[in-house]
């Protein structure tokens, strides 16, 4: 008997083995599938790229009414594949425990706004109304959470209701359930009033590559609710649905959110149409090693009207650095034999000034570990691939403004040293700033008269001579600005016009600045005697 027992003690034991071991074996095969569907969506990102960049240049050319049909299956087919790509990443991320949650102040009110207007055009299409109502007891500061996957879970619930609704409405809602001093319990309901879903369907609607539609019609991996579910349930918050069949779907979660301390900046939404942004007076230096991408970006900056130059690597950037004058650097991550993360590292740690030169890293890749390396190494921002024209234009200009802006109106230094050159005596400051202000006031006089008669040759001197009076006292914005009309390409009298306007807000600003350092150098003169 004992001999039986024993017998059979061994074999469990080698069946509990082979059982972990296969058990083992099978959780390492489904992460290395997982791995491998990620690389590959990576990897599609750079072919999918030149879809989606030539698409959106094709846009801005002269085409038929057939073309553009033909342009609009383009952009549709290249964003559902791009939605199945994220899908797919998103979905091997989350089965793997890896959820990345960036936590920002937000207004619900704005990420709404931004869904729907992401959906007006196909819910227009389809002649459905979209409709957003807002509880009135949602906090007034807005909120402090995960703003993206809130809006990822909003856009995949908009996306189904347009999707199987053929006629009549979507709705989104948002209420408060509960209310405390420093959170609220809300709930986000989409309605549609499409076909509804079957009872069947309703109990495997959230799991994975589950579609309600196996017709044709209906594209997508099937991932979309899945992954909405994953969202919701690591936010501690509970998700549903609610529908009868050929009756509508409602399709609910709750969270609790924190309310934010200081009022969210409601993101706004740029008509990069009618900016009137001239490009033309700044040079970019582009780093990306697949000719492809070369290709595009480049016809995309000649589209802006950006001087730009391309290099196939980090090496190349930091030898075109030292040789020219750049605005702005995009940057991909990954080339060789030097990468983008160590070229924006030297270039932060270079003795030249480029602590101020924006750099845009233009990755494939939507890791949130990526992303935190390209700030980490001293990149500004991050631009994933594909990007459509719009997108980058936007980007560019942005980083482009700030640029301007982060210069200082008025570099006390200089005034300083001038000071200190002639033993403190102040009357040499005033003097000096009274004749600065006179002449530029005569030569503002003289380019109003010559804006009037088309002499840009006359604009361009008066510009270069304005320019070197600013430089020597400091007034630092005003003399860049005076720089772009000297040197502005393709200068026509509307852009003339702007950068004359420009020219006298700065200058106005620069003398402000002027009088308020009069008015501290008298101060302390007045204080030391």
């Amino acid at each position: 008997m004992g001999f039986f027992a024993a017998e059979r003690a061994c074999m469990n034991k080698t069946f509990n083995r082979s059982f972990s071991c296969k058990r083992i074996l099978g959780l390492h095969s489904r992460s290395s599938r997982l791995d491998f569907l990620a690389h590959i969506c990576h990897e599609i990102r750079n072919p999918l790229f030149g879809i989606v960049g030539t698409t959106s240049l094709l846009c801005k050319t002269t085409l038929s009414e057939e073309q553009k049909k033909y342009i609009h299956v383009l952009e549709s087919s290249s964003r559902g594949l791009m939605g199945m790509v994220d899908d797919v990443l998103d979905y091997s991320k989350f089965s793997r425990g890896i959820l990345e949650v960036h936590q920002r102040d937000f207004c619900l009110r704005s990420i709404t706004a931004d869904v729907a207007k992401l959906f007006s055009g196909p819910a227009s299409e389809k002649g459905i109304s979209l409709e957003c109502f807002f509880d009135s007891n949602l906090h007034d500061f807005g909120y402090f959470g995960g703003a993206e996957r809130l809006r990822q879970v909003l856009i995949n619930f908009v996306s189904n209701g347009v999707k199987y609704t053929d006629s009549g409405n979507v709705c989104i809602f948002w209420k408060v359930v509960s209310d405390s001093e420093r959170s609220q319990v809300v709930r986000c309901e989409v309605q549609d009033s499409g076909s509804g879903i079957s009872s069947e369907s309703r109990l495997l609607v959230f799991e994975p590559f589950f579609r309600i539609d196996h017709s044709s019609k209906v594209s997508g991996a099937g991932l979309g609710l899945s992954i909405s579910k994953m969202i919701i349930e690591q936010m501690r918050g509970e998700i549903g649905l609610v529908s009868e069949n050929k009756q509508g779907a409602t399709f609910w979660f709750e969270v609790t959110l924190q309310k934010s301390e200081k009022k969210a900046m409601e993101d706004k939404i740029i008509d990069v149409q009618g900016t009137d942004f001239d490009f033309s007076h700044f040079k970019v230096l582009v780093a990306e090693d697949n000719v492809v991408n070369q290709s595009i970006l480049g016809k995309m900056f000649k589209n802006m009207g950006v001087s730009y130059e391309i290099v196939n690597d980090g090496r190349e950037a930091l030898n075109k650095l030292r040789q020219d004058q750049y605005d702005l650097i995009l940057m991909d991550c990954y080339m060789a034999p030097m990468n983008g993360f160590d070229t924006a590292q030297l270039v932060r740690r270079s003795p030249e000034s480029f602590h101020n030169l924006p750099i845009l890293a233009f990755t494939a890749s939507s890791d949130l570990t990526d992303v935190k390396r390209c700030l980490e190494s001293g990149m500004n921002d991050v631009i994933l691939k594909p990007v459509t024209y719009e997108l980058l234009l936007e980007k560019v200009r942005c980083w482009l403004q700030r640029r301007l802006d982060d210069i200082r109106v008025l570099d006390e230094s200089v005034l300083e040293k001038i000071r200190t050159s002639d033993n403190s005596d102040q009357s040499l400051i005033h003097i000096l700033l009274k004749m600065y202000h006179e002449n530029t006031d005569s030569d503002f006089h003289q380019m109003f008269k010559m804006l009037g008669e088309g002499d840009l040759d006359g604009l361009r001197k008066r510009a270069h001579r304005l320019k070197s009076s600013a430089a020597q006292l400091g007034a630092m914005r005003f003399e860049k600005y005076c720089h772009l009309m000297e040197c502005a390409k393709d200068l026509d009298r509307a852009k003339a016009i702007r950068l004359f306007r420009r020219m006298v807000a700065e200058h106005g600003r620069s003398l402000e600045k002027f009088r308020s350092y009069c008015q501290k150098i008298d101060q302390n003169s007045a204080a030391l005697i």
